[in-house]
């Protein structure tokens, strides 16, 4: 993985599942509002709903849990390419640490950009495949494009 600051939590190599013949065509995103030390300690959990193949804490620091050879957990069914599909083995999964309060900050958006930067010349997408899934008024989830948030704001900013 190039020179990314990557830290290992557990052990990526036998968590998740395997992706069977699935190809990864996505990379999702999502928001974690919970620390860093309490989301990685619930992701650790044995069975825990939730397992991603990344978490970028506020201050950019990357954390892998499931290695992308392997499919993370919880990202469940959405429409993707017209109809219903499980996403998991088709994705790498990163979950970014949001405050409630504010947007993303500057180290995260650094850090997300080397890492979504890799992916995308590891894997051959393109930055359609950057996507969040969505849960509209129906039940069924969908795959929607990724849009990058606003720079901080510089009162957001911490020097």
């Amino acid at each position: 993985m190039s020179d990314l600051a990557i830290q290992d939590v557990g052990d990526p190599g036998v968590a998740g599942k395997g992706r069977g013949r699935s190809q990864v065509l996505l990379v999702v995103l999502g928001d974690e509002s919970r620390p860093p030390a309490d989301a990685l300690a619930a992701y650790t959990v044995p069975a825990a709903p939730l397992l991603p193949n990344y978490h970028i804490g506020r201050l950019g620091k990357i954390s892998r849990l499931v290695d992308e050879g392997r499919a993370g957990r919880g990202l469940g069914d959405a429409v993707y390419q017209g109809f219903a599909q499980r996403i998991d083995p088709l994705a790498v999964s990163v979950l970014l640490q949001k405050r409630p309060t504010a947007g993303y900050d500057g180290p995260l958006l650094r850090a997300l950009d080397a890492l979504l930067d890799d992916l995308i010349a590891r894997y051959g997408i393109d930055d359609g495949a950057i996507v969040r899934i969505t849960r509209g008024a129906s039940d069924l989830a969908r795959v929607v494009p990724y849009v990058t948030p606003p720079a901080p704001r510089i009162a957001d900013c911490r020097l």
